[in-house]
């Protein structure tokens, strides 16, 4: 199964500088931030422990596919969570 996760490359645009470092996340609004969750979980499910490569994120500092994976999900869970909390506290 192909699940056409490609890696961000920061070095190739802003945006995909944003999404290595999970900068992208606070801007999304709540639909693409579900996608984002589950595409995440689909890439870590299908590639399992096949990593692509590394995630340069900033020279000399890289980090495993698989790795990035688990932490923009848990990035993704805290956003949802702090939404959730302000929405509790009457924020928006």
């Amino acid at each position: 199964m192909r699940t056409g996760f490609r890696p961000p490359d920061p070095f190739y645009s802003l945006e995909e500088w944003q999404q290595a470092h999970n900068l992208d996340i606070e801007g999304m609004g709540s639909l693409e931030l579900y996608k984002q969750e589950i595409r995440a979980k689909v890439a870590l499910a299908t590639t399992g422990g096949n990593n692509q490569g590394e995630i340069y994120l900033e020279p000399g500092r890289s980090i495993d596919p698989e790795t990035w994976l688990l932490r923009r999900i848990a990035a993704i869970r805290k956003e949802r969570q702090r939404r959730e909390g302000a929405k509790q506290r009457g924020y928006r």
